[in-house]
């Protein structure tokens, strides 16, 4: 690797505007330096987790109110009147707003680091086998910055929600062969596929390129095919809650 990413250790915030116009340098700080290093991008994460929850909560709400009913509805039509209100009742204590909003919130926060540990291994063991110059810690740094994207797309999304009083229900490229049909979505592969691609996926993507190129010092050839390689890993194992969710919805 050039010398041009062997810099002074800078702090964290100094080096946050060059995932934007430096991001191979910036990685390669990160790596070189990673102590503490996740610290800032898991608060802009947390930051955008919040301001996402804050605009867009009370519609997430009310659709997850809205999906328990009907399936609720569906279930109790067989069931004697006083089941039935027996059962509304104790499903009532779990639409509470502070219930649904606290599930989903760590529910995205345990996903968050599950996704990071992974990322890391398969960028780790995938780099050692074509001879990367990198270790596990060093990496594991730079992984929360390459997330960095999404969490602009939580804030997005939650202007979104905030602007339009709707939720957006065809994320990425997927209104492309979207249908009205949700669990049809759910099950259609291709639909999974376009609604992980758009900007913010195409970001991260860069970032992770930059992370093997500056942190793991790999020639450009290599860090392309590694890169790939992580997108398509990446996209299948986000595929497959989708194929989970969408066994479950109701026809």
């Amino acid at each position: 690797m050039s010398e041009s990413l062997s810099v002074a250790r800078r702090s964290s915030l100094a080096l946050l505007p060059g995932i934007v116009d430096e991001p191979a340098k910036t990685m390669s700080q990160v790596a070189a330096h990673p102590r503490w290093r996740w610290v800032l991008p898991l608060v802009v994460i947390l930051a955008g987790l919040a301001l996402s929850i804050a605009l867009s909560g009370p519609l997430q709400v009310k659709e997850a109110v809205k999906q328990m009913n009907e399936q609720l509805q569906s279930q109790l039509s067989q069931v004697p009147a006083e089941q039935a209100e027996a059962a509304r009742a104790q499903v009532a204590r779990f639409t509470q707003p502070i219930f649904i909003l606290g599930a989903s919130a760590l529910g995205r926060l345990l996903a968050l680091g599950l996704a990071w540990v992974l990322a890391a291994a398969i960028l780790y063991f995938s780099g050692l086998i074509v001879g990367a110059d990198l270790t596990f810690g060093g990496l594991f740094a730079t992984v929360p910055w390459a997330w960095l994207p999404f969490a602009l797309r939580d804030m997005a999304q939650g202007v979104f929600a905030a602007i339009t009083g709707s939720l957006l229900v065809n994320p990425g490229l997927s209104p492309l062969v979207a249908q009205a049909n949700m669990r049809a979505n759910a099950a259609n592969p291709v639909y999974q596929i376009l609604a992980h691609i758009d900007l913010f996926t195409a970001w991260h993507l860069v970032l992770i390129y930059a992370a093997l190129r500056g942190g793991a010092s790999l020639e450009r050839s290599k860090a392309f095919w590694l890169t790939v390689i992580y997108a398509v890993l990446s996209i299948a194992l986000r595929i497959i809650p989708g194929f989970v969710s969408g066994a479950l919805l109701p026809g």
